[in-house]
């Protein structure tokens, strides 16, 4: 299918669809104007996305397939400093 924007990669963004029976699942739309592909859960994995955060490309995997999936570059992780050890003192009681 050929994309209608001027960006070459797709910038996905998740969205429910309410089916009969109490179904619901998950497609991956293409937010960029104009473009109108999209994708299932099953082939939203090792997809090329935009990322919603930076604007670069990344491959989207199981931790990344977020409801507007962004580079782990972009992921706010705690950072961990290893330093001396901590002593924690004993309780009172």
């Amino acid at each position: 299918m050929k994309s209608n924007h001027p960006r070459k990669q797709h910038k996905y963004q998740r969205i429910l669809v309410r089916g009969g029976k109490s179904v619901n699942t998950y497609l991956w739309r293409c937010m960029h104007p104009g473009c109108r592909h999209y994708l299932t859960e099953q082939f939203i994995i090792g997809a090329i996305c935009e990322c919603w955060r930076c604007e670069k490309d990344f491959v989207i995997d199981k931790k990344t397939a977020l409801k507007k999936p962004h580079c782990r570059e972009c992921t706010r992780r705690k950072n961990i400093v290893e330093s001396e050890p901590i002593e924690i003192p004993e309780s009172p009681i």
